[in-house]
């Protein structure tokens, strides 16, 4: 699914899922190189797009759009039928531990990783985060982040979990985002430290603006700078900031609930619902207070590894303890930032290195 973000994309997502095949979200920014690499690592059959999205890539000699990226048959999106298609014969619904999706990194750093989520993850994140934050079907919900993005989708599938309505937005300017912000009432905004930094910056009509319907905002693929933070705790004071952390292209592991932003507006906060967060030294225990490892992270719906073979996730080297919330199939992988432990129940600082002279 090479689409941008139109209700088109949210069709065809849901169009594959029900004919019990596999989504691949491709983000629209990518190039060709990285376009073809996502069709033939995936091995997908179709890859559904736009004439648009198509001439920004390019043609071959002659102009003409390719028939065929990485060994997918490309489909306009337009060409496909407006009548529903009959229900085929014989599909076995899948079931929650089956693929549903695969998610790409962005390849900023290299070719875009795939991780494999199943139906039950999908599911699971819906759930879970609609819950803490107190999603309901009056809110608004701004879509600005592609679906590509697991943090994106999972946007999508909260606002279809709860009856809310999402508000699709395909431009990043901050102008265009206030106006929407406005004009749409909208009630929920979810970005990434780039973006709210970008709504904060010079010639931004935000920070005169006033938005009186926003009650809840959240952040997530990256800590938001302090002063940031308090910006926004200035500008929307009746808005419920939530600040996330988790796994690149797999869930959130942990969040910092509004009522202790404030206070700790560094910490990582506490395990989502459902999960439990360690931080394990090096040789595998739990570390005190004060003391740096890799945080590990304990849930039934965990996400499976990256490759286009779903295998079970690599494991923390020490030993997890049950999660009752979770069930008997707890499964457990780590990260590679390091998080410093804390004497309360709220995790400490978080950081992609360890401090040297630190244990």
């Amino acid at each position: 699914m090479f689409l941008d973000k139109v209700p088109e994309v949210v069709a065809t997502l849901y169009g594959v899922w029900m004919a019990g095949g596999v989504a691949v979200p491709v983000n629209e920014t990518l190039r060709l190189r990285q376009v073809v690499h996502v069709a033939g690592h995936s091995r997908s059959r179709l890859l559904v797009t736009a004439p648009a999205l198509l001439r920004r890539l390019g043609g071959d000699a002659t102009g003409r759009p390719p028939e065929q990226l990485g060994g997918a048959r490309v489909v306009e999106v337009a060409d496909l039928p407006d009548e529903p298609a009959p229900q085929p014969s014989g599909v076995v619904r899948p079931d929650g531990e089956s693929p549903a999706a695969l998610l790409y990194t962005s390849g900023s750093t290299g070719r875009p990783k795939g991780i494999v989520v199943s139906h039950d993850n999908l599911l699971a994140g819906a759930r879970i985060v609609a819950g803490y934050l107190g999603i309901g079907p009056d809110d608004r919900i701004l879509s600005v982040l592609p679906f590509s993005f697991d943090y994106g989708l999972n946007q999508l599938l909260v606002a279809v979990e709860r009856r809310a309505t999402l508000v699709l937005q395909r431009s990043h300017l901050p102008a265009d985002v206030c106006r929407t912000l406005a004009d749409q009432a909208v009630t929920v905004v979810a970005g990434v430290p780039p973006l709210w930094i970008q709504l904060l910056g010079r010639g931004s009509p935000f920070p005169r603006e006033r938005f009186p319907a926003l009650r809840v905002l959240t952040n997530s693929g990256g800590a938001l700078p302090v002063d940031v933070v308090r910006a926004y705790r200035r500008l929307v004071p009746q808005a419920r900031l939530f600040l996330m952390y988790g796994l690149t292209e797999a869930f959130r592991s942990t969040y910092l609930p509004p009522e202790e932003v404030d206070r700790r507006p560094t910490s990582i906060g506490r395990a989502i619902p459902e999960c439990e967060v360690l931080v394990l030294g090096d040789d595998g225990r739990r570390c005190g207070p004060g003391r740096w490892g890799s945080s590990c992270t304990g849930a039934r719906p965990s996400p499976w590894a990256t490759g286009t073979t779903p295998r079970p996730p690599r494991r923390c080297s020490g030993p997890t303890p049950p999660i009752p919330a979770a069930g008997s199939s707890t499964r457990a992988i780590s990260s590679a930032p390091t998080t410093r432990g804390s004497s309360t129940s709220w995790g400490g600082a978080t950081s992609s290195s360890r401090p040297p002279g630190t244990g």
